[in-house]
């Protein structure tokens, strides 16, 4: 029979002090001085001689630690993705039609799992033409653009639950159009384009999204002829995709998101210029463009974004068109407008769902007819 002894308190013979064991105390076999007893540290450099479990708050850093396995791993909580599963998109998609017959700042929205046409959600800042997009699932970034005069580089944002007019974000380092931006849903990334006087560059740089301010440099591109593409990311990686040949393929490249770096080759698309790309977790979709001309495709691509590659085919869409852009919610991809082959501005949004291929079907019209959009997607509510 085994006998148990209950202890409420040990006090030391001298009544000061610690007691003092002869021999220390056990538990299960392991002596009490070996348990852990999930220390806590808040300081800006790694605590010293932590044991398995100690909580470090890295303060210069705002991270949490545990160590564990000899080392200390940080602790990140996923409140920052949505129920869509991705923290750079969600249900509501948000656009801003860069030209109708003339340039516009006209915004318009639409949700991706409730059945009807765009309506009007506010207006950017100025009438601009061929911007750029990003965002995260609460917020969604408009970057950029030629108004006609000249190249800008103002960043506008929008709370993508309230419809409204943008506000001042901040501004890139130089203006820029023809750009390609992608976002992880914590940093927005532009690389590519035209800058402000003209000349194509192959600069990447990004912003914080929940923090306005102006952008910072991230690294490079490999060649500065990357021009009218597009980006996606998953929660890692951006992948950038070139639009600015004409020849049979197009160059995709990778960065890791979260930190700076030149850029990667991931293989080749050919959706030629112009078109327009989204994702999910894991896969990479690209859209439609343009081969020569007006000679417009309805193309539409896949890779997985972890895997490096060439793109397979993954179906059609509902009309060939160029200068459209694309969005997703984590589980369908949308696009809006165009121009057809025959040089017309269009206001067909067609859908598709990420995982499975097929070709698009036609969900809803724009409330204007469009191209040159951008597009971004977020939470409703």
């Amino acid at each position: 029979m085994t006998k148990k002894l209950k202890v409420d308190s040990v006090v030391n013979v001298a009544g000061t002090g610690k007691p003092n064991f002869p021999v220390s105390p056990t538990s299960g076999g392991s002596a009490l001085s070996a348990l852990n007893t999930h220390s806590y540290t808040s300081s800006a450099t790694e605590p010293s001689s932590p044991k398995n479990g100690a909580i470090w708050w890295d303060s210069g850093n705002s991270k949490v630690y545990v160590y564990a396995n000899g080392e200390f791993r940080e602790v990140t909580l996923n409140t920052a993705y949505p129920s869509s599963g991705i923290a750079w998109g969600g249900d509501r998609h948000v656009y801003h039609i860069g030209y109708t017959s003339t340039y516009t700042n006209i915004l318009e929205y639409f949700s991706m799992t409730t059945a009807g046409n765009a309506q009007d959600f506010g207006d950017i800042s100025s009438a601009r033409f061929y911007d750029a997009a990003c965002g995260s699932s609460s917020r969604g970034l408009f970057l950029g653009g030629n108004t006609g005069t000249g190249r800008i580089n103002t960043i506008d944002y929008v709370t993508i639950s309230t419809t409204g007019n943008t506000t001042d974000f901040g501004d890139m380092t130089t203006g820029k159009n023809s750009h390609m931006a992608t976002s992880d849903g914590t940093r927005g990334l532009i690389a590519g384009g035209y800058d402000q006087n003209g000349d194509e560059t192959n600069i990447i740089e990004y912003v914080t999204i929940a923090s306005t301010g102006n952008a910072t440099d991230f690294g490079d591109l490999t060649s500065v002829n990357y021009a009218f593409g597009d980006g996606f990311s998953d929660a890692t990686r951006s992948v950038i995709t070139d639009g600015y040949v004409n020849t049979s393929s197009g160059v995709m490249e990778y960065v890791t998101t979260a930190t700076t770096g030149n850029a990667t080759d991931f293989g080749d698309h050919n959706n030629y210029q112009q078109h327009a790309a989204c994702s999910d977790a894991t896969r990479g979709i690209i859209c439609g463009g343009q081969s020569g001309g007006y000679n417009t495709i309805n193309t539409i691509n896949y890779v997985t974004i972890q895997t490096t590659g060439n793109t397979t085919d993954f179906g059609d869409l509902t009309l060939a068109r160029n200068q459209l852009s694309s969005a997703s919610d984590g589980t369908h991809g949308t696009t809006v407008g165009g121009r057809n082959s025959s040089g017309n501005t269009v206001n067909v949004i067609d859908k598709f769902t990420i995982q499975t291929a097929g070709n698009a079907t036609d969900y809803a019209d724009m409330a204007n007819a469009g191209r040159a959009t951008s597009s971004t997607s977020g939470a409703a509510s």
